[in-house]
C-alpha cells in the first residue's frame, strides 16, 4: 500500500502482542505457552497486510476507504 514502515510496524506490533500472550498463557492452568502459535499469528498478521494491499491495489483508493469505513473508528482513523 506504499507504507511499508507502517506494515512492518504493524506486524511486529502483532508479533509482540503474540508474544506476551503466549507467555501469559505459560502462568494460566490448562493453557500452553507455543511457539507455532506465535507463529501463527505473526504470518495472520502479515497475510492480513498482503491481502489488503492487493485489493486496495486492485480496486483503488476509493474501495480502499469504503472498507476502511466497516473498521471500528478508533482503526478507520489511525487511533483515538
Amino acid at each position: 500500500d506504499g507504507k511499508p514502515r507502517a506494515s512492518i510496524l504493524a506486524v511486529l506490533l502483532v508479533s509482540l502482542f503474540a508474544v506476551t500472550d503466549e507467555w501469559h498463557q505459560s502462568f494460566t492452568p490448562r493453557r500452553r505457552a507455543a511457539f507455532d502459535d506465535w507463529a501463527l499469528d505473526t504470518a495472520s498478521a502479515t497475510l492480513a497486510l498482503y491481502v489488503w494491499s492487493r485489493l486496495a491495489e486492485r480496486y483503488g483508493k476509493r474501495s480502499a476507504h469504503k472498507a476502511e469505513a466497516l473498521l471500528p473508528t478508533g482503526i478507520a482513523e489511525g487511533g483515538p
